[in-house]
Parts: structure tokens; C-alpha cells; sequence
């Protein structure tokens, strides 16, 4: 069939209405000529097949899984897994191709650690192609869930945010808005709060860097239904107790908002013990600025050390060194954040979207 006037839809979660990464895909897909839609609903099927797309690509496939609705009961989570697989397997015997982008191969969290794997591995058996945002995310989920179809997984990286989130606000706007000293040496970190981001660790490196010169700026949410992350933000919070240059603000931030958070740091920091896509991390770099990082799923691919303090994962003393190395090198901090710009806007949309083009006429190029 021709690809160059394809149906897509694209499934996401309720949380993804306004996410930037979707926002841009889709609309560099429909500068190709895709005719692009989205759904954001569990019950998916009936609309889908009202749209006769020719693909159906999903995101954020956990979300359709597990919901703190009703408290994540075993039982609910099987019917949603179950409810999932089925209308993926109906819209599959209709003839429509299925694409799933993996930004998270697990819920580190979740209770129900075997429906997670069951569900992952009967989507990844029902797609046609199953994308990954880097090489070593790639090797991972051939390893994982595709070790009898490692054709199936393509690699297309993330694109860049450059442009999508304002960026108006002044270094000195920024810190007078978060109430921080101007002459503060601020190390953020910036996303959601959940164990795997290792912000404990982070926390626990800046008090063992003992320098009240460098302040620590945590902002975020967390995922409250997971008992492991509601026990998790009190131990950071007993880790923080009353150190006055460490500054914790525990809420959702808006789009608009991002400008003051990224504007008021000299650093972002990523202390992940486990990850495979970071929004955030692209994010950093489109605000142009320098990182902290552990060498952790995508990041070795994203960033290079001309842009960032790279040390091992979970090595706390590595951590901590570059923290310091950091504090140390703060004058060449603008030319590494500069560097990282550049190395984002590699990545336009317009990229991408061909790149996933081409996924999808591959589904169409072999017999399944």
C-alpha cells in the first residue's frame, strides 16, 4: 500500500494531553502528510476503529496498565492488562499495524511486578515495530522482550524541546522568584521524585560536599499512589532537615514555570539509578545547560563530557566528585551548557518524524 497518506493514532495516557514530546512528534509527522489523531483512553478501541487508521502507536504503555483509581488492586491492574492486549489483538487482526515507543520498559514501583512483564511482553510480541530512543535502550529491549525479533526494534532518538517551553526569565528574576541568593552556586534537580531518579543519593552527596556555597534545588512531584515513593520523599525529607541551602519544592510545575527553575541554576543534575529516556535531561540541554550525570541507559548517548560530569552509576563518592569538580570548573559552566544547545538542536522534529516514518513503512514492507 502507499505510506505517503497513512493513518496514524496515536495512543497515550491522560497525563501526555499536553506533553511536549507528543505535541512535536505529531506535528512532525503531519508535516510529512500523515494524517495523525490521538486517543487518550483506556477503552480505546471502538474509537479507533471509527478513525480506520493504518497504524496505531502507543506510549506510555504502563499507564494503561496499572491507575491509582482504585489503589492498583491485582485484580483491577489483570483486567486492564487483559482489556489492553485485547484491543490490541482485535485492531491487529483488522489489519492494523501496532508501533509501541518504549520510554519506560518498567514501573520500578509497581506491585505487580508479573502483570507489568506479562503485559510488556504480549505488546511487544503483538507490535510490528517497537522503537527505542538510543542504541543501548535498543540492546536492552531486544535482550528483555524481542530476543526472537530483534529486527522489530528501531532506534529514533528523542528530538529536541528547543522553542516548545518560554524562556524569557533572567538568571536574577529566576533566584529573586525562588527566593535564592544571587551568589549561590545552584545545583538543580528537576522531574518527577521517585526512587530510581536517585535524588536521596543527590541529597546525601551535596551535605557529604560540605560547601554552604552550593545550594541544592529540588523541585518536583511524585508518583503519591506508590507506597515506595510516598516512603521515599520522607526519607529525603529527613535527609534534608534543616540545611538552609538545600531548597525542596514539592509540586507539579507548569510549562511557564519551567524558565524560573532552569533560569535560576548554574547546573542540572541527573542522579539516576536506573533510567532509559530522561524528557528532563533533553530538557537541561534546551535551556543550554551543563549536567550531571550518571552513565545510565540513554545518557551516554545524549551527552558527552564537553557538556556534562559524567560518573558511574550508584558510585556515591563518584557523585560527589563531581560535584565538586563542578563547583570547582563553575567559569566554564555557560560554554558546556552552550555545547549541550547545540548538541540538541541536532535533533529536529522534522528528523524524527521521518525517521518514524520510515518504522511505519516498514511495517508495511514485511509479511507478518
Amino acid at each position: 500500500m502507499s505510506t505517503d497518506r497513512l493513518k496514524v493514532v496515536h495512543l497515550t495516557p491522560d497525563f501526555a494531553d499536553e506533553h511536549p514530546y507528543i505535541l512535536q512528534l505529531v506535528d512532525g509527522l503531519r508535516t510529512l502528510g500523515l494524517e495523525v489523531s490521538s486517543i487518550r483512553s483506556r477503552s480505546f478501541l471502538k474509537e479507533a476503529l471509527g478513525l480506520s487508521p493504518d497504524i496505531v502507536h502507543v506510549h506510555w504503555l504502563h499507564s494503561f496498565v496499572e491507575t491509582d483509581i482504585d489503589g492498583n488492586g491485582s485484580l483491577a491492574c489483570m483486567l486492564r492488562a487483559t482489556r489492553l492486549i485485547w484491543q490490541l489483538s482485535v485492531l491487529r487482526r483488522k489489519g492494523v499495524k501496532i508501533v509501541w515507543t518504549v520510554h519506560e520498559l518498567n514501573i520500578p514501583e509497581t506491585r505487580h511486578h508479573v502483570i507489568d512483564r506479562i503485559s510488556v511482553m504480549l505488546v511487544a510480541s503483538l507490535s510490528d515495530a517497537v522503537i527505542a530512543h538510543c542504541h543501548g535502550a535498543r540492546a536492552r529491549i531486544v535482550k528483555t522482550v524481542c530476543p526472537q525479533a530483534p529486527g522489530k526494534v528501531k532506534v529514533v532518538p528523542h528530538g529536541h524541546l528547543v522553542d516548545v517551553t518560554e524562556n524569557g526569565a533572567t538568571r536574577e528574576e529566576a533566584r529573586r522568584s525562588l527566593g535564592l541568593d544571587d551568589s549561590a552556586f545552584v545545583v538543580l534537580f528537576f522531574g518527577l521524585i521517585r526512587p530510581y531518579k536517585g535524588v536521596l543519593d543527590l541529597v546525601r552527596a551535596h551535605k557529604q560536599l560540605g560547601l554552604k556555597e552550593v545550594t541544592l534545588l529540588i523541585v518536583g512531584s511524585s508518583v503519591m499512589h506508590h507506597k515506595e515513593c510516598v516512603d521515599y520523599m520522607e526519607e529525603i525529607r529527613r535527609a534534608i532537615g534543616s540545611r538552609e541551602n538545600v531548597k525542596l519544592i514539592f509540586e507539579f510545575i507548569e510549562d511557564d514555570r519551567i524558565q524560573v527553575v532552569m533560569g535560576a541554576s548554574d547546573i542540572v543534575a541527573f542522579p539516576y539509578r536506573d533510567i532509559m529516556t530522561s524528557g528532563a535531561l533533553v530538557m537541561a540541554m534546551n535551556f543550554g545547560k551543563p549536567c550531571i550525570a550518571a552513565r545510565v541507559g540513554c545518557i551516554t548517548e545524549t551527552l558527552d563530557e564537553r557538556g556534562a560530569y559524567l560518573y558511574e552509576r550508584g558510585d556515591q563518592s563518584g557523585l560527589v566528585e563531581v560535584l565538586r569538580r563542578a563547583y570547582l570548573d563553575r567559569d566554564r559552566l555557560p560554554a558546556m551548557g552552550e555545547h549541550n544547545l547545540r548538541l540538541a538542536r541536532e535533533l529536529p522534529w522534522q528528523t524524527i518524524g521521518q525517521m518514524t516514518m520510515g518504522v511505519y513503512r516498514e511495517c508495511f514492507s514485511k509479511r507478518h
